[in-house]
């Protein structure tokens, strides 16, 4: 059966973006109850690790390919299937899907997919799946607005 799935097998248009992991001190700043203008001065080293961790993680917040939500999408059609909808149909669908969902980053968007798929019970709607990354989404902007103030910190004490 494995291969008359090919559409699960085609090529990701590029290289999917997930967030950086950290240092553990570094974590443990960004992770910590304290604001941001409470914490402890960083090094100078750290505030190296501070810019190239912001630049990853904004990195990490771009948007999915459009062949990438379209490849996602047709894993979970498999797993939901419509026999009402033609093939134009269900084409159209896809793509009022993939653009509905484009503007989540791909890691995101298959980890809630894969959670849409263990949830929902009929083929998720486009709010559903958008519900889904809405806390990975909120995570990761959280950590980079984090880190933003760790390094506006560091550059204001620096002065």
């Amino acid at each position: 059966m494995a291969t008359s799935l090919a559409t699960t097998d085609q090529p990701r248009s590029r290289t999917l973006v997930s967030a950086p992991r950290l240092s553990s001190k570094l974590s443990e700043l960004v992770e910590s109850e304290q604001g941001v203008f409470d914490l402890p001065a960083i090094s100078d080293e750290m505030r190296q690790e501070v810019a190239t961790a912001i630049g990853d993680f904004e990195a990490s917040m771009g948007p999915a390919e459009p062949a990438e939500v379209s490849r996602m999408l047709g894993k979970l059609a498999l797993l939901f299937p419509n026999g009402k909808l033609s093939q134009d149909e269900a084409r159209a669908q896809n793509l009022l899907y993939a653009e509905m969902l484009a503007d989540i980053p791909a890691d995101l968007l298959g980890e809630a997919f894969r959670k849409a798929a263990q949830t929902c019970r009929f083929y998720p709607t486009v709010s559903e799946i958008r519900t889904c990354a809405r806390h990975g989404l909120a995570m990761r902007s959280w950590r980079l607005m984090r880190l933003k103030g760790i390094a506006l910190k560091h550059d204001r004490e620096a002065r």
